[in-house]
């Protein structure tokens, strides 16, 4: 009788683990300083309307970002500071930094970027050739 109660209980969870484990893994997650670098390091993102390439800021004060939209074309720089993504964009001179957010789902990596007021920009990293 114990072990069909046990049955009886388990059944539910296991269905219930099932269904939250996949929506789990596809979850963002925080990237930290040395997760920034994984993710954008000599790699292309690609917005809805968007692209942007990343230089590797490693060893040095920062890196070249490129950004377009359409056949606009932007060149920055970018470097990670305080566990965030940064980026300038001259002739501005100052940086401006984002919590970086990352998933992965079927092979396909997501990268989001939060800035300090809640805007969210969304790509998807394209593999280093």
């Amino acid at each position: 009788m114990t072990a069909h109660i046990h049955i009886l209980l388990f059944a539910p969870l296991a269905a219930l683990l099932a269904l939250t484990l996949p929506a789990f893994a596809q979850q963002e997650q925080r990237a930290g300083e040395r997760r920034i670098y994984e993710l954008l390091v000599d790699a292309k993102a690609v917005g809805e309307d968007f692209e942007q390439t990343f230089g590797d800021p490693r060893g040095h004060e920062s890196a070249p970002t490129s950004y377009w939209q359409g056949n606009q074309g932007s060149f920055g720089r970018w470097k990670v500071a305080n566990g965030q993504y940064c980026s300038q964009w001259p002739p501005n001179e100052a940086w401006s930094c984002y919590d970086v957010f990352w998933s992965a789902e079927g092979g396909q990596t997501t990268i989001v970027w939060v800035s300090s007021g809640g805007e969210r920009y969304v790509a998807k990293v394209k593999p280093k050739e």
